[in-house]
């Protein structure tokens, strides 16, 4: 599996181009924009694409205005939504909750019916309550989402087997969310964060995480699968027992950091490498530089450090590029940078979008 190609781009910039600094190859997602940008601009002006289930009819949309890039299915890479929150397993799970479709338990009732009554595909604190994050979403209410165990064969087969319905649907692959490289955010996940239970160690956590992506990756052997890593540690390989079973990898905080603490030095320099190494091995890599619109110094700034990428003879065709606040919308906005304009396409003029507000 070390030789898993990268997923192949559609043809907006030649490598002649790209290494020219001419030609920038871009990417949106999670889910149809709210700035007013039209469905035509999208499928128009950007090379990869990631949206949620129920955005169906907006990928048949994009389809049908011309787009012929990837669309990927994201979901949560080891999550489930449902009902609760239950710390333990309850007394009565509630069979009415209507599923988040960013997880494979968007059946209703699937969660109660199946997923809860396996304690040992959920993951636990210290004191054996199941972790898990709660937040209340202002369009669909209270949403609690669990962290399961990918060290769990019924997990992992309860994965595979929720996946091909999205494939029916339109999607070419799918894009694995908070793809965890270390423990750290588990260790605090939740209003009850007390450490992780089944894992004692970053290399236990990551060799679990390996054998769930190699589930994946022999149940479907020729179908796009990329992933967002998370918490990452910044050492130098710790990607590395990942990608054989990937074809991408986003970096969310590429260059720069997050808008309210940028990388060290140390971190900045082991982020690189780690890219580098990935794309020696022929993997495909989304670069999101977070900033707001009125930070040009930064836009620069993200700019340069793509190009640096972009131009190694090695990364040809399988960097992409986006400028964002995660903060803002949801990634919910399209900002479009002079950079952007750049190569062989006719971008739509009169389409230069501002911010809209959250």
């Amino acid at each position: 599996m070390t030789g898993l190609a990268a997923s192949p781009a559609w043809g907006h910039c030649s490598a002649r181009q790209e290494m020219r600094g001419q030609c920038m190859r871009t990417a949106y997602f999670y889910k149809p924009p709210v700035d007013g940008s039209s469905a035509r601009f999208i499928a128009r002006n950007f090379d990869l694409i990631f949206l949620t289930h129920h955005d169906e009819p907006y990928l048949r949309r994009l389809r049908a205005r011309g787009y012929r890039g990837l669309v990927l299915e994201n979901l949560g890479a080891s999550e489930a939504g449902g009902p609760g929150p239950y710390p333990y397993p309850p007394a009565h799970c509630d069979t009415g909750y209507i599923p988040f479709g960013r997880t494979v338990t968007f059946s209703p009732g699937i969660f109660c019916r199946v997923v809860n009554r396996h304690e040992s595909w959920f993951l636990h604190n210290r004191r054996g309550q199941r972790i898990y994050n709660g937040y209340r979403s202002p369009l669909t209410g209270w949403r609690t989402t669990y962290a399961m165990n990918p060290a769990s064969r019924g997990w992992r087969r309860f994965v595979v087997a929720q996946l091909p319905p999205y494939r029916r649907w339109g999607f070419d692959g799918f894009f694995l969310d908070d793809l965890w490289l270390s423990r750290y955010g588990l260790r605090r996940q939740g209003p009850d964060a007390d450490g992780l239970r089944e894992f004692r160690s970053r290399a236990a956590l990551q060799k679990a995480m390996a054998g769930y992506l190699r589930a994946l990756r022999r149940a479907y052997p020729h179908t796009p699968i990329w992933a967002n890593l998370t918490n990452d540690p910044y050492r130098v390989g710790s990607w590395h027992a990942y990608l054989p079973y990937l074809n991408g990898v986003m970096v969310e905080n590429f260059a720069l950091g997050w808008t309210n603490y940028a990388l060290t030095a140390a971190q900045a320099r082991a982020q690189a490498a780690n890219l580098r190494s990935a794309l020696r091995a022929g993997k495909s890599v989304l670069l999101v530089a977070q900033g707001t619109p009125g930070q040009k110094s930064r836009q620069a700034r993200a700019v340069r450090a793509f190009w640096r990428l972009a131009r190694l003879p090695y990364a040809r065709g399988r960097i992409y590029f986006r400028y964002a606040d995660a903060d803002m919308a949801a990634y919910r906005n399209v900002w479009w940078l002079k950079a952007y304009r750049q190569g062989p396409r006719r971008r739509a003029r009169t389409q230069i979008h501002r911010t809209a507000q959250p």
